[in-house]
C-alpha cells in the first residue's frame, strides 16, 4: 500500500514539528553540558582551596625551619 499523500499544509507542519524537536534535543544537551561545566567548576575551586591550604602549611613548615636554623 502506498504511503498517504501529504498536503503542502501537512507537509509543512510535520516540517516544523520535526525542527521544534531537534531543536529541544539540542537544548537539552545545552542544559546538560552547562550542567557539567558548572560541575567541573565547582570541583576546581574546591581543588583550588585545598591546594592553597596545602601551601599555606608548606609555608609555614618552611618558616619554622628558617627560624630553627637561626
Amino acid at each position: 500500500e502506498d504511503p498517504p499523500i501529504l498536503t503542502e499544509q501537512e507537509e509543512l507542519q510535520s516540517r516544523a514539528n520535526q525542527v521544534t524537536d531537534e531543536s529541544l534535543e539540542s537544548t537539552r544537551r545545552m542544559v546538560q553540558l552547562v550542567e557539567e561545566s558548572k560541575d567541573l567548576g565547582i570541583r576546581t575551586v574546591v581543588m583550588l582551596d585545598e591546594q592553597g591550604e596545602q601551601l599555606e602549611r608548606i609555608e609555614e613548615g618552611m618558616e619554622s625551619i628558617n627560624r630553627d636554623m637561626r
